[in-house]
């Protein structure tokens, strides 16, 4: 392995927040090269350790005597061990790194496809896209969705539409309110009043036309289904 873990808990570790800065230099790398022996964790003879820590052997030997008073190296038969090493350094990092490496030798390569398969791959992709969009019914006309429909959320989705279209924006709760009044082919009359007299607000205008109607005792019904509206009505309806 060319790595070991350095835990964050050291930030709030007495023992190792008291050292002395040339003392907290000297343990960090010695535990770099801890990690580099065979037997992770141990420490080389102190002249192969000054080496690497680039200091003379007496003050190799004074730092090993400094982080051994300070809990943070432990005798280990005939030399020296970083304190706690196999618990804050498990094994399983190796065999993790081993599964890594084996897994990047063992991977399939994936070759390019030739320019011709690539070709008509991209072919047959186009024709499902095609395929399915024609697969798609075309959306009906807010008009006969109104008239073909018996859902109550639906009539009021195609008369939000129709006042769409024409640039206004219907209040649902509104609508809803107005089909529960008044018969079906009578609000939809009235929204094209409303449009035709291009009024500001489309349900108020609505509500008088409605209200007119029923007072009048002439309410229009289904359009389009075989009945008549109102002659004032017929005169103003864009269709």
């Amino acid at each position: 392995m060319n790595w070991f873990r350095f835990y964050h808990a050291a930030l709030h570790d007495p023992k190792v927040q008291r050292l002395p800065a040339v003392l907290f230099k000297d343990w960090v790398n010695i535990l770099c090269v801890a990690s580099e022996q065979t037997e992770r964790g141990s420490l080389p003879e102190p002249a192969q350790l000054a080496f690497c820590l680039r200091k003379s052997l007496p003050a190799t030997e004074r730092t090993l005597q400094q982080l051994t008073a300070a809990g943070l190296l432990d005798r280990h038969g005939n030399g020296l061990a970083v304190h706690n090493w196999d618990d804050r350094q498990p094994n399983s990092d190796a065999s993790r790194d081993r599964v890594r490496a084996s897994r990047e030798r063992y991977k399939p390569v994936t070759e390019p496809l030739p320019a011709s398969d690539s070709n008509a791959l991209e072919q047959n992709r186009g024709e499902k896209r095609r395929t399915e969009q024609s697969a798609t019914p075309p959306a009906l006309p807010p008009r006969q969705q109104f008239f073909d429909t018996q859902s109550r959320g639906k009539e009021i989705g195609a008369l939000i539409d129709e006042a769409k279209a024409h640039g206004y924006e219907l209040d649902a709760s509104h609508v809803g309110g107005i089909l529960k009044r008044y018969p079906k082919g009578a609000v939809w009359d009235a929204l094209l009043k409303a449009q035709g007299d291009k009024a500001a607000n489309y349900e108020s205008r609505m509500e008088g036309i409605l209200s007119g109607s029923a007072k009048s005792g002439s309410q229009p019904t289904r359009a389009g289904a075989g009945t008549t509206t109102t002659p004032a009505d017929r005169a103003a309806r864009e269709w």
